[in-house]
C-alpha cells in the first residue's frame, strides 16, 4: 500500500496474534496446564456463572493489559466485564495466574532487553 519495506511478521499472523481467543486456540500450550479460560460475549453477562476467584477479565483482542482487570470478589465481576467489553465485543475469563508477565522482542538471533512486568502477585 505505502510500497515501504519492513520485517516482521505479515498482516494476518499479526491480526491472528492480537486475537488471543483464536491464538490460544491455534497454538497449544506446549505442555503448561490449561488456564480455564471462557469467552463470553460482552453483551449477554453468561460470565457471571464463573467461579474460582481470582480471575482475570480482559478483551480478547487488546494488548497488553488495555481493559484488564484482576478480580477478587464476586461482585466486582459485572464491573470487570463491563470495562473490558468497552474495548472488544468479545471478553475472556480466565483463572488468575501468580507471577510476572514479561515481553521479550527476538530479532534475528537476538532477544532484545526485558520488558514487561505488567501484572505481578504483589497486584493482588
Amino acid at each position: 500500500m505505502a510500497n515501504v519495506r519492513y520485517t516482521g511478521s505479515g498482516h494476518l499472523s499479526s491480526a491472528l496474534a492480537m486475537d488471543e481467543d483464536l491464538s490460544k486456540k491455534l497454538v497449544p500450550y506446549g505442555g503448561s496446564e490449561d488456564r480455564g479460560l471462557a469467552d463470553v460475549p460482552s453483551d449477554d453477562g453468561a460470565g457471571r456463572r464463573n467461579s474460582g476467584l481470582p480471575v482475570v477479565v480482559k478483551p480478547s483482542k487488546q494488548g497488553s493489559t488495555v481493559g484488564l482487570s484482576v478480580v477478587k470478589k464476586r461482585e466486582d465481576l459485572a464491573g470487570a466485564i463491563e470495562e473490558a467489553s468497552k474495548y472488544d465485543d468479545e471478553v475472556m475469563i480466565e483463572r488468575f495466574v501468580p507471577g510476572r508477565e514479561l515481553t521479550v522482542g527476538v530479532l534475528g538471533d537476538v532477544a532484545l532487553p526485558v520488558g514487561g512486568d505488567h501484572l505481578q502477585a504483589r497486584d493482588l
